[in-house]
């Protein structure tokens, strides 16, 4: 007999319905006051300043494009990873440099310090999985050298490194929104700051590099080439549901987690990871 095992399944509940319809029914449609909502949500979760973009992949181009500052040069990433990871860089003007990745798939120092060279900008750590990389040892291989480093946290909404959320460790950090995630809006990302420049100007390049009079969004000034990195108000009142209701949904993961290594410890040719 057949048994199909869904790739991912979204948790849905009565608050992403009523914040949603809540969302239709109001007369704005675009990324408005719910997206402001759902910045303040996630920098009170995280104590960094978060941007709302349209995609994980968004957040890393807009990442890459406020560190690299359209200087070039190399970025070192792990081979380990979502094509986005090495895209992105190219779109924003960088060289991606692969870098192998450890037993535990991610990028350690050893590996990042093979592939170094006098053009070397930046690292992006990856954290595979949900399972911090590193963090203390790229850490110091960053401040040694002077690099940027930038955390793609697409698959570590809630994962901890020695206690302190990944994705609060590097100059900026990318997370997605996407349905497969923990907190999942079928679409969207955001990045973290602790830098409050950074964060405006990400503010300003998500909606085609414009600057609005405080009074008057009416009145604005293209200041810059940006991009139409929004998300939707549709999209920002269901992650601002799953948000209030994460420690519900990490726990219910946590349960399924355990129940999959209990029935597939002793298995003669899988192993679990972490290794």
């Amino acid at each position: 007999m057949k048994c199909e095992v869904p790739f991912h399944r979204p948790s849905l509940s009565d608050k992403e319905r009523a914040y949603l319809l809540q969302a239709l029914e109001e007369a704005y449609w675009g990324g408005g006051k719910w997206v402001a909502q759902l910045e303040e949500r996630l920098s009170a979760l995280f104590g960094r300043e978060a941007v709302v973009v349209s995609s994980g992949t968004a957040a890393l181009h807009l990442a890459l494009h406020l560190l690299l500052e359209k200087k070039t040069g190399e970025v070192i990433l792990p081979t380990w990873t979502f094509s986005a990871t090495a895209s992105e860089v190219i779109h924003a003007g960088g060289i991606p440099v692969l870098a192998d990745v450890s037993p535990s798939l991610h990028l350690c120092a050893a590996t990042i310090e093979e592939r170094f060279s006098p053009h070397t900008r930046g690292i992006i750590v990856m954290h595979y999985a949900g399972v911090p990389a590193p963090m203390d040892e790229i850490l110091a291989l960053k401040e040694r050298h002077g690099l940027f480093l930038i955390e793609d946290a697409c698959h570590a909404l809630g994962s901890y490194y020695k206690g302190q959320p990944c994705g609060t460790f590097g100059d900026i950090a990318a997370f997605s929104l996407h349905a497969t995630k923990p907190i999942a809006a079928g679409q969207g990302g955001f990045l973290l700051t602790a830098d409050s420049a950074l964060a405006e100007k990400a503010r300003r390049l998500r909606q085609h590099g414009i600057q609005r009079a405080p009074h008057s969004p009416w009145d604005y000034e293209i200041v810059e080439l940006g991009w139409n990195y929004m998300l939707s108000d549709f999209q920002a009142a269901v992650a601002l549901a799953q948000t209030e209701r994460w420690e519900e949904l990490r726990q219910r993961r946590e349960r399924l987690a355990h129940l999959y290594l209990h029935h597939l410890q002793g298995h003669p040719t899988l192993r679990p990871y972490p290794f």
